[in-house]
């Protein structure tokens, strides 16, 4: 059985290889190939002599992409409208089964597409367009208009799939809920392979202990991390600055290391600037794939993601294998990785500084919570998800095999 993967991803092609910033064939594509014998990649691609630094090659065998036009934003959306909507029905008689992972324009043209053939399908809910799309996430005149549309796309979606994966536990089931008939599971997109073992607790547990030196100037500063694309500001890297201006204002030594790249950049810098503390933020870029990513965050003594939208954020499950207490805000699957009180309303510098301040000062509290971290990220452990996420996949195969035979 040929199973269609409908994606929001980018990918690059170069000659008759293709290549991905982070989708890797073991660690997502195989997940498919062990319940379907093909899979019909569909996402867009642009033509490249050699692909971007640190992207990787996502092909193998059982996998073909089908490029679909590349754009960027709603306006490059319309501009390839139609060349995109003949080149899904082209993709979609080559298959048999199909998944798509939503909300999004793709997925959603798949979907719109799938729902005239009367066919079946999965879909794989990976964020909430409603928080997404809220004020102050997009510039855009027609953002009221799409916020609307996406939520009520995303709830017809869920309500008539066959099957539907969800990326957290509770939070996007109770916003988008399944229908009566759907097969519904609770499983993240995030895998670990490992989390920290006892002797690397222990070592961030002593580094822990210096806490009251440190932030009182005897030492480097308590080192603050935060992952975000800085093409949007769905992250809120302007409340993460504003933040540590803050508790920079307050007499403590801290840092705030912010990884990631995008059009955006120059303005969050010249927040920093602004506020008095860009002496104090380190600009990284894009980090070298999943080892670097896990490097970063052996170095960061507090973790923050005080997002204004998410589905249940990777970088916040990677910080936790580690052992690095979070912050994060009160919403979607973030509520279900940390405890109330590293949680903080969205959008508000200051509870963000105010919450910073109160878990640097207790040494004791945030030894605590790296322990806590630990035993929540094994929930994500590759050996927990497969078993699940495999047993997902083969409902879906199986209610698509017995509605095409009745």
């Amino acid at each position: 059985m040929r199973l269609l993967v409908g994606l929001e991803a980018h990918f690059c092609q170069c000659g008759s290889e293709f290549y991905s910033p982070n989708l890797t064939y073991e660690g997502i594509w195989s997940r498919y190939l062990a319940v379907f014998e093909e899979i019909l990649v569909v996402g867009r691609v642009a033509q490249a002599y050699q692909p971007p630094p640190q992207w990787i090659r996502t092909t193998g065998p059982g996998i073909t992409i089908w490029p679909l036009p590349e754009y960027r934003g709603p306006w490059g959306y319309l501009k390839v409208r139609s060349k995109l909507q003949a080149s899904i029905r082209l993709a979609v008689a080559q298959c048999d089964a199909y998944m798509l992972s939503v909300p999004g324009p793709i997925g959603t043209a798949i979907w719109a597409h799938l729902q005239r053939l009367g066919r079946p399908y999965g879909v794989e809910v990976v964020g909430d367009p409603w928080l997404s799309l809220a004020p102050g996430s997009v510039r855009s005149i027609v953002r009221p208009l799409a916020r609307w549309k996406a939520r009520r796309d995303l709830q017809r979606q869920c309500r008539t799939a066959q099957t539907a994966l969800y990326v957290t536990e509770r939070a996007l089931q109770q916003a988008y809920p399944p229908g009566p008939d759907t097969c519904a599971t609770g499983c993240s997109d995030v895998e670990l392979e490992s989390v920290i073992t006892p002797e690397e607790l222990e070592a961030r547990l002593a580094r822990i202990r210096d806490f009251p030196a440190r932030l009182a100037g005897d030492g480097k500063p308590v080192r603050l991390g935060f992952v975000a694309a800085l093409l949007q500001l769905y992250k809120a890297p302007d409340i993460h600055i504003q933040a540590l201006a803050q508790c920079v204002k307050s007499g403590m030594n801290v840092e705030l290391v912010l990884i990631g790249s995008g059009t955006r950049m120059g303005s969050m810098k010249a927040l920093a600037e602004g506020l008095g503390v860009r002496d104090r933020i380190i600009f990284p870029g894009s980090l070298p794939g999943a080892k670097g990513v896990m490097d970063f965050l052996e170095g960061v003594d507090l973790f923050l993601n005080a997002s204004r939208q998410e589905g249940l954020p990777r970088a916040l499950v990677e910080a936790l294998s580690r052992g690095c207490p979070a912050i994060g805000t009160d919403l979607a699957g973030i509520m279900e990785l940390l405890p109330q009180e590293c949680l903080v309303p969205v959008n508000d510098a200051d509870a963000l500084a105010q919450r910073i301040q109160e878990l640097l000062q207790d040494p004791n509290r945030m030894a605590s919570l790296a322990v806590q971290s630990v035993a929540t990220a094994s929930r994500y452990l590759r050996s927990v998800l497969d078993i699940r996420r495999k047993e997902h996949y083969a409902i879906l195969r199986q209610r698509t095999l017995g509605l095409a035979s009745g």
